[in-house]
């Protein structure tokens, strides 16, 4: 029939994005320790037979830091 399915209907539909974002921290990453990499992919490929888009993002110590000041800054609002 010619049918294509069209996945920002659904979310736009159901109001939900099926995203998931995961972020580490860079000091859990040796020259050879990929063990968190090894997982995220395991999930990610988990999770995108259920229909949800994955993310991954490794983060340093500066900007660690700096999303902990702001989560106290806006916690004390």
């Amino acid at each position: 029939m010619g049918y294509i399915y069209n996945a920002k209907g659904r979310m736009l539909r159901e109001n939900l994005t099926y995203s998931i974002g995961v972020i580490s921290s860079e000091k859990y990453y040796g020259k050879d320790d990929y063990f968190y990499i090894d997982l995220y992919k395991h999930l990610s490929n988990q999770f995108r037979k259920l229909g949800f888009t994955t993310t991954f993002n490794i983060i340093n110590s500066q900007t660690k830091m700096n999303c902990l000041s702001q989560r106290a800054f806006w916690n004390r609002r």
